[in-house]
């Protein structure tokens, strides 16, 4: 029986044959079934291939619906990386198409009508539209709560860079200067954020693969880290059928 589960047989339990239990034994059960709060990285979206009724994402939304996970917390900046990622991919296929069909037999069967061209088969701005659309539905039907970043102080994060904590620690040097991962700021700003939820709310499960991500939340008694989704779903989530 999962965790999750049992504890939540013995509170109801309690409540029908009025059984005394500590304090103490109590806010552990309430802690146990209270709903996730549970944010994601990019490359949450990436490792899944945006493939959203999938065993990741699928059973991220089931769980949602069930009421497991209470709030899906997806950062703004997120939501960017997210949506150039996909416009890429939509070139890159783009691409990827025109040089493998750019031969000479494809242009003469084309020339003669057997054959149809490249830019009539596959048009990059409706592929990247479409993309788009499937992402926002997704966020939409996960009732994500997109948070933006107004509330970081960016001072702070400026400070962290100069003083190489993570995210921004373990440049490289280049000849006698030191390359602080200037390109960590977005994650900085998002990590910041997080912070600041994980402060209000007393309790966030974040999900990213970025050891710099893991290195940022390191001791923080507020932040539970996982490596990829699976593992939330395997420590914390109880077992169930899934209407897949």
């Amino acid at each position: 029986m999962g965790g999750r589960l049992g504890a939540t047989i013995a509170f109801l339990w309690k409540i029908c044959y009025n059984k005394y239990i500590s304090k103490e034994e109590d806010a552990a059960m309430a802690e146990e079934i209270k709903p996730l709060i549970v944010a994601l990285d990019t490359n949450v979206f990436d490792n899944a291939n945006y493939f959203y009724s999938g065993l990741d994402l699928g059973i991220l939304k089931q769980y949602i619906d069930d009421g497991v996970i209470g709030e899906l917390i997806i950062s703004d900046v997120v939501v960017r990386e997210c949506k150039r990622h996909l416009s890429e991919s939509a070139e890159n296929l783009v691409e990827d198409f025109a040089a493998k069909f750019d031969s000479l037999e494809w242009k003469r069967a084309s020339t003669i009508g057997a054959l149809p061209s490249v830019p009539e088969i596959i048009d990059k701005e409706a592929i990247t539209a479409g993309l788009m659309k499937m992402y926002d539905e997704y966020l939409v039907a996960t009732h994500a709560k997109i948070v933006d970043s107004k509330s970081v102080n960016i001072e702070n994060v400026i400070s962290d860079y100069f003083n190489e904590v993570p995210p921004f620690k373990g440049g490289k040097k280049n000849g006698k200067k030191k390359d602080h991962k200037k390109y960590e700021f977005p994650d900085a700003i998002i990590i910041a954020r997080l912070k600041q939820i994980a402060e209000e709310s007393g309790e966030l499960r974040v999900v990213s693969d970025d050891p710099d991500w893991k290195a940022a939340f390191w001791g923080n008694d507020k932040v539970k880290f996982y490596k990829e989704i699976k593992e939330l779903f395997s420590f914390h989530l109880p077992s169930q059928t899934l209407n897949m």
